[in-house]
């Protein structure tokens, strides 16, 4: 059992509504817990030892989504999750992990029915990145200049928010 809660942003701690599992961060695990049983259930460690800056479950919940943090070449990693409470089983499989940030992830989303993630890079780092789940490829890669303090998709839209602008 891993003890501790460590969550300092919207983006360090995620619920699924699909299954009751709340995850959050400590260091480079992530700790599954379940709302109902009221208990941990299982913990995921990063295989690269680095620290885990933001995760996010997907509208299903059958995936989680993480992005590593203050390091170089902080990477995304996608995890395919079953969970049965009536058997009392979970089953995690790491499916997709990419490096496109030069630098940490701040914040990650799952967009348009789980069908692509957003991860958005420090400000070190810079870059906003759009991955297609289906065909597993980047297919927007792009620079922001000022910090980006909050984002949110809706629809058609990406907001990102930041000290005196929201751009669409």
């Amino acid at each position: 059992m891993i003890d501790g809660f460590s969550s300092m942003t919207k983006f360090s701690i995620s619920y699924s509504k699909e299954n009751g599992l709340i995850a959050f961060i400590a260091g480079p695990y992530i700790i599954l817990y379940d709302l109902s049983l009221d208990k941990q259930i299982s913990f995921i460690k990063n295989p690269n030892n680095k620290i885990i800056s933001c995760l996010r479950f997907s509208e299903k919940g059958d995936m989680l989504a993480t992005g590593e943090g203050n390091c170089k070449n902080g990477e995304v990693r996608l995890y395919q999750i079953y969970y049965s409470k009536d058997q009392n089983e979970i089953d995690i499989k790491s499916i997709i992990n990419y490096k496109v940030h030069k630098f940490g992830i701040d914040k990650i989303l799952f967009i348009k029915n789980d069908t692509y993630i957003l991860s958005i890079g420090n400000n070190d780092d810079k870059t906003i990145c759009l991955m297609d789940l289906k065909n597993k490829q980047n297919i927007v890669l792009s620079r922001f200049n000022r910090p980006i303090l909050a984002c949110d998709v809706c629809d058609e839209f990406m907001i990102l928010c930041g000290n005196k602008f929201i751009k669409l």
